[in-house]
């Protein structure tokens, strides 16, 4: 099965009318399981071979109800639903055919005009309270018209530091340009798309938080939190009936202060405090994703910031982040996280049929091994509480560093004990001085959760469940008991472990499935002020969870860059390619771009993932342009702004390379581009290939470049070489450039403000 569409119901009025609904514009193999918390729908729900209704005579609460629903899912993909909305034709085909498993999807919010008031004189007055006429003074009775309104289409979503849920107009702005399929920071709650698997593992409907109350921010901040992604998706829609103040038909659950303030509280507490278990990034990374977020002052920001900046440098060092689960029940016994991976995956299981709710009982402590530490190599499982200072000389990954580390925690640098033994020694190149290093955050690693659950026992369709307790209190589970007698029974509902859900036992599946990416920044120092804001803001734009060391001979803006390296040295060939091997080592990615700073980079290439770990590899979609006169030029090209390679390879050159400049000089023999020259001429004998990307980088050509400016053919020695030569007063994809590139630079700024 594709889906099941689970839907809480307490008390709704729409509730017959939802599910017809939905029934009506499935496309794929798509179930729904809608839960009847503590009454039966009025009016009644018809029978389908798509449906199963679980009733309960005494309400266990929304998010209780979610959960068992989910258990019984049958679908690989589960859809929660409020019970008073209606959606497109297709919808599930729309949803599935871009969906990602690590995403978390939500259609097109429309509002839903459920009906009018009508009186016997025609008078109609839009859905609200009930009540008379007020033209005529007559009785009215409710039409049901079912519309989904074209307007508004909300798509952008947030929330504030209380939280409160917000829309975002400014987020909504930026996603005109971001294609059909964008990017949003919270939800409202009432629907979203995500697989079954994720759905327990990220215990997106943790029932501490309460029947009901930051639903929507709970489940983006674990889906964004995780890893993974929030996606809405404008190719389908779907419509919400909004409540109002004093209307009959108000909210189902009794709602308090006490209780919505209680969620608040914990909400805040899980996520701005970054103490949620299974997170990897922390809510400052959230916020920075798509900041200006409304709500949010420029000192609340500061504060989150902070706290984001504690928990890289916990991870760093290998301070727990928890050792108990979020529900309070008693941890098991389950490696949380892998010791010999430098990033984590998840495992668990539950061992106890009467509690099946959480797939993610417990996060073990994870030592510096873990999480991979710059400056220590990793060599076995050491326990983390055992610290100890290390001296302010240390190695970084073979750079020879002084006060390598500055920030990675208040005081001074830590590790363990076992890994103080196995710090690393310097490589050749031993006249390399690093000023500092900053670690601002950690590497955002792109993984995925993958939690196998055992398959639950699937109810037949049309099934009723009557959860009514007390009818049989000999029920063996040791919770009140479950009796069916509404519909046709079925056995494999009725089952002892159904009643509960089945007692999931989970299986790590192993290593991340994508492997991480990171920017290798470097820069002189030396470039147009304008040209270099420019380009580090087009930067920010394609970034998308990459990692970003920076490389630099002074300081450039701070907070810019995971990772910042201050070199001493004058600008030359030799600090270049040092630079370059200093970014390369302090980075723990898979999957390194190589990146200068007068380069606007499109998006589209940081999508190529090298499929041979032997091979350097150029993306020769790139045009140059002069900063003079905005002329752009194109002919094929590889260039070591376009370079694209795994870590290990990239180190392994670049240490060669800068050991045998060190010690034979540059030349133009020697070449700058990896795998263009083969040993001995060049540092190695891996070889190179070239890839296009979708969108063109533009390489700008300016005073300071340290290669020369060559903008006719007669400049080039060899001429054979200049395929496709083509001159142009535009860059496709960018617009027009020559006359104007000034204009050109600034207008890139403007957008990304």
């Amino acid at each position: 099965m594709d889906l099941s569409v689970i839907i809480p119901s307490r008390n709704e009025l729409f509730l017959a009318k939802t599910i017809e609904d939905v029934l009506s514009h499935i496309e794929l193999d798509t179930e729904i399981i809608a839960v009847l918390d503590g009454a039966w729908s009025d009016p009644p729900v018809a029978d389908n071979p798509r449906l199963t209704l679980i009733h309960h005579s005494r309400s266990v609460g929304q998010r209780a109800a979610c959960n068992e629903a989910a258990r019984l899912a049958k679908g690989k993909y589960v859809m929660k639903l409020d019970a008073h909305c209606a959606v497109d034709q297709g919808f599930d085909c729309k949803l599935l055919a871009d969906m990602q498993d690590d995403w978390t999807m939500v259609p097109v919010m429309r509002n839903e005009h459920v009906f009018d008031f009508v009186c016997p004189d025609g008078h109609r007055r839009y859905q609200g309270p009930s009540g008379p006429c007020k033209e005529c003074g007559k009785p009215t009775t409710r039409d049901v018209v079912w519309i989904a309104k074209t307007n508004p289409q909300s798509t952008a979503y947030c929330f504030d530091p209380e939280p409160h849920f917000q829309y975002d107009g400014n987020q909504k702005e930026r996603q005109k340009t971001q294609g059909d399929l964008v990017e949003t920071m919270s939800l409202q709650g009432s629907c979203f798309l995500m697989t079954r698997e994720r759905y327990f593992a990220l215990n997106v409907c943790d029932e501490s938080l309460g029947s009901w109350g930051s639903q929507g921010i709970e489940v983006a901040c674990k889906t964004w939190l995780s890893g993974g992604r929030v996606i809405c998706n404008k190719h389908t829609y779907y419509g919400h009936l909004f409540r109002g103040k004093g209307e009959n038909w108000g909210f189902p659950y009794p709602i308090s202060g006490r209780q919505t303030e209680s969620a608040k509280r914990k909400v805040k507490e899980l996520f701005f405090e970054n103490k949620w278990p299974l997170q990897v990034r922390p809510l400052s990374w959230l916020l920075d994703r798509f900041w200006p977020v409304p709500g949010w002052t420029d000192e609340e920001l500061v504060k989150i910031t902070q706290a984001g900046e504690l928990f890289w440098k916990e991870r760093a060092v290998g301070i727990p982040l928890s050792t108990a689960r979020l529900d309070g029940h008693s941890p098991v016994t389950s490696s949380a996280y892998s010791t010999t991976s430098s990033r984590p995956f998840l495992g668990g299981k539950v061992t106890s049929p009467t509690e099946p709710l959480s797939p993610i009982e417990h996060i073990q402590q994870m030592s510096v091994d873990t999480v991979r530490l710059n400056g220590i190599e990793s060599c076995g499982r050491s326990p983390s509480q055992n610290v100890l200072p290390i001296s302010s000389q240390s190695h970084v990954e073979r750079i020879d560093a002084v006060a390598a580390v500055t920030e990675m925690v208040d005081a001074e640098d830590i590790a363990t004990m076992t890994q103080r033994q196995r710090i690393s020694e310097p490589c050749v190149h031993d006249s390399m001085q690093v000023r500092s290093m900053v670690c601002a955050k950690s590497p955002d690693a792109e993984y995925r959760v993958p939690i196998g659950c055992a398959t639950s026992p699937q109810p037949a369709a049309s099934s009723w469940i009557d959860r009514d307790p007390g009818k049989n209190p000999t029920d063996v589970c040791g919770r009140d008991a479950i009796d069916a007698k509404i519909g046709v029974m079925h056995d494999s509902v009725l089952s002892t472990e159904s009643c509960l859900g089945p007692a999931v036992a989970l299986t790590a599946v192993g290593s991340p499935i994508v492997p991480s990416k990171a920017m290798v920044y470097y820069t002189d120092n030396r470039l147009d002020p304008a040209i270099m804001t420019a380009c580090q803001r087009q930067l920010g734009r394609c970034r998308n969870g990459c990692e970003l060391v920076v490389v630099s001979l002074s300081p450039i803006v701070y907070g810019w860059g995971d990772k910042r390296i201050v070199f001493e040295g004058e600008r030359s060939v030799l600090t270049m390619f040092r630079q370059i091997l200093a970014g390369i080592e302090a980075s723990t990615a898979d999957i390194i771009y190589l990146i200068e700073h007068d380069v606007l980079y499109h998006p589209s290439h940081f999508d190529f993932v090298p499929p041979k770990r032997d091979t350097f590899y150029y993306d020769e979609n790139s045009w140059h342009v002069f900063a003079d006169d905005g002329m752009a030029l194109f002919y094929n090209v590889q260039k070591v702004s376009m370079l694209v390679a795994y870590r290990e390879l990239l180190l392994e050159h670049y240490r060669t390379r800068v050991a045998r400049v060190e010690k034979e000089g540059f030349t133009l023999r020697l070449g700058y581009e990896p795998g263009n020259h083969p040993f001995p001429r060049g540092v190695d004998m891996h070889g190179h290939e070239s890839y296009w990307a979708q969108g063109a980088s533009i390489d700008i050509r300016h005073k300071q470049t340290l290669t020369h400016n060559r903008r006719r053919k007669d400049q080039f020695r060899n001429q054979k070489n200049l395929v496709n030569w083509t001159e142009a007063d535009e860059v496709p994809g960018w617009g027009v450039t020559k006359g104007r590139f000034r204009d050109f630079l600034q207008e890139l700024v403007n957008d990304s403000l």
